[in-house]
């Protein structure tokens, strides 16, 4: 014979002892030995949340670890949240054994800031410490471009620039540098991040 008895509600996560006796038409036999457990509550938060720009534009990459208690019952899902401008709206509700999303969402160049929380039959546990991310975004177009008359070789053009500012953390891999004759664009060669001539 099994029962769900209420451990001390409201108060959750508390420890208390039962028996259990049997009763006929006679009257009451001995108590049984006694026997303990803790009342299940919620999950705690989920720990090391981590977001960073994704690898396509407007995407946040989000990560995160399970809670350290799952309060006395397992984790079903995570909730995760994003806000852009002070309120929380949920972009996701992965299942339990996930612990990393991409957020498609952001916005390319946007700051977004992102919580999560765990799941269980109780409920929903505590919000994580919030993270913040800038979506993913390609590098602002190259500020100042010069072009000179060159030296050493017959119609050879000198170019400078300066280096290309980004905005979600992705570093310059390469320029790509194209030429116009009649108004007609071609890629004339790709050069390493590092040269800015």
């Amino acid at each position: 014979v099994t029962g769900v008895q209420t451990c001390a509600l409201p108060i959750s996560g508390t420890t208390c002892k039962y028996q259990v006796l049997a009763v006929n038409a006679v009257g009451a036999g001995a108590a049984s030995a006694p026997a303990g457990a803790t009342g299940a509550t919620v999950p705690s938060a989920p720990t090391a949340v981590v977001a960073q720009p994704g690898s396509t534009s407007g995407a946040v990459d989000l990560s995160w670890q399970a809670p350290a208690s799952n309060g006395g019952q397992s984790v079903t899902q995570y909730v995760v949240q994003r806000s852009v401008s002070g309120t929380f709206s949920t972009v996701a509700t992965p299942s339990a054994s996930t612990f990393t999303i991409t957020d498609t969402g952001c916005g390319a160049s946007t700051s977004c800031t992102y919580r999560v929380a765990a799941v269980s039959v109780v409920g929903q546990g505590a919000w994580s410490a919030s993270v913040s991310a800038v979506g993913a975004d390609v590098p602002r177009p190259v500020a100042t471009l010069s072009a000179a008359t060159g030296s050493g070789e017959v119609g050879a053009v000198s170019l400078g620039w300066s280096t290309a500012v980004v905005t979600d953390g992705h570093a310059v891999l390469s320029y790509v540098i194209s030429r116009s004759i009649g108004g007609t664009w071609s890629v004339l060669t790709t050069v390493p991040d590092t040269q800015t001539t």
